[in-house]
């Protein structure tokens, strides 16, 4: 996140999805689909990916027919439209019913979307913007939906495991 000041609520988000994108890629590539955390074990997915914006489009699209979802937008819209980024300190955002997307990571490399980066944005669909309670259920609620439930439930005790660290860090 180049340049970019983030709140509290958005840096409990952002290091939720990089650790959690981190440990289902690092579960995949042994091949072992179990995590042992707070006193827990936990059945994680295998996170689906996507190599093209018109597969991206064609996802998020497909989450947007489904009746459950459009219940929840503020602002329904038919179609979802999905474009090339030019903000180069983002890998995805949502703005008015269109989503924006860099191909291009860091290093020049082609960028695959994963699936928890694709429900992320979406839920700012869903959930407005901000990263806040709103966003947070929203999100969640799309994980335990599309991906696991107990996935979104440790992802929930992250994010309050996160959030506390940094009321010990502030003094709160």
């Amino acid at each position: 996140m180049a340049n970019r000041k983030i709140d509290d609520s958005a840096s409990v988000v952002y290091e939720v999805d990089d650790h959690t994108s981190l440990l289902l890629r690092a579960l995949d590539e042994i091949g072992i689909s179990t995590h042992q955390a707070y006193g827990s074990t936990f059945v994680m997915p295998r996170e689906k990916r996507y190599l093209t914006l018109d597969n991206v489009s064609r996802y998020l699209n497909e989450l947007n027919g489904k009746p459950q979802y459009r219940a929840m937008a503020d602002k329904p819209y038919p179609y979802l439209e999905v474009r090339q980024s030019s903000y180069a300190d983002r890998i995805g955002m949502y703005m008015m019913g269109k989503f924006y997307f860099s191909d291009i990571d860091d290093g020049g490399e082609w960028r695959e979307y994963g699936q928890l980066l694709l429900l992320h944005e979406f839920a700012h669909y869903l959930g407005g913007s901000g990263h806040g309670d709103r966003f947070r259920k929203a999100y969640l609620h799309l994980i335990a939906e599309e991906m696991s439930p107990e996935l979104s439930r440790y992802m929930q005790i992250r994010m309050y495991e996160e959030t506390e660290n940094i009321k010990k860090m502030k003094g709160k």
